[in-house]
């Protein structure tokens, strides 16, 4: 793990330097060189993450389903027996499964933006996409090997889909950031 981490800080750290990558309206300060830095890092902690659940045999996974079922089922005080009786822990489980890798890869949609953004690459949006996708992919070619897992395009789509919001979010939020620093710039300019 601790390779992997020192492999994605040479490698933010190289895109960093490279020229034709940076915005051609400013150079990239060390503040941004450093969240970028902490942002790879975050984001290849989180893909570590997804590959550990990934990695779990159907057993351990429907184990770790059944526990936030059971947990939904007792924070909204729903009648588990009824639930059973109609399918309904299913459908809810089904359910868990696809909101869970959703939100995963939306997570990891928003972490990659802003280490791609702050390196100076000029569309972060598209390489974030585009890594989150590909992890998704790899994720799901992983499971065919896992015991009781398989690999499923329905799973793909959802985690491309979570990743494409994640992203989406991010770049909406650094937009508003940024329109909000040259406001605040041109507003001081003006004042003097």
């Amino acid at each position: 793990m601790c390779l992997f981490l020192k492999k994605v800080y040479l490698i933010s750290s190289a895109l960093a330097r490279i020229d034709d990558l940076r915005y051609a309206e400013f150079m990239i300060s060390r503040k941004e060189k450093r969240l970028s830095v902490l942002f790879f890092v975050l984001a290849a902690a989180w893909m570590a993450v997804i590959f550990f659940l990934s990695a779990q045999d159907a057993g351990e996974s429907g184990e770790t389903s059944g526990r936030v079922v059971g947990m939904i089922v007792r924070i909204f005080r729903l009648d588990a027996e009824k639930l059973a009786g109609i399918g309904g822990t299913e459908t809810l489980d089904s359910w868990i499964r696809r909101l869970a890798h959703f939100t995963e890869y939306a997570l990891l949609g928003l972490l990659l933006v802003p280490a791609w953004r702050f390196s100076g690459l000029r569309f972060a949006g598209a390489m974030a996409w585009g890594i989150a996708s590909l992890w998704a992919v790899l994720d799901e070619v992983h499971q065919a090997f896992v015991p009781g897992r398989a690999c499923q395009w329905q799973d793909m789509l959802t985690d491309s889909v979570g990743a494409a919001l994640g992203t989406a979010v991010m770049l909406l939020i650094l937009f508003a950031v940024g329109r909000r620093k040259n406001n605040a710039s041109e507003s001081h300019v003006q004042t003097e």
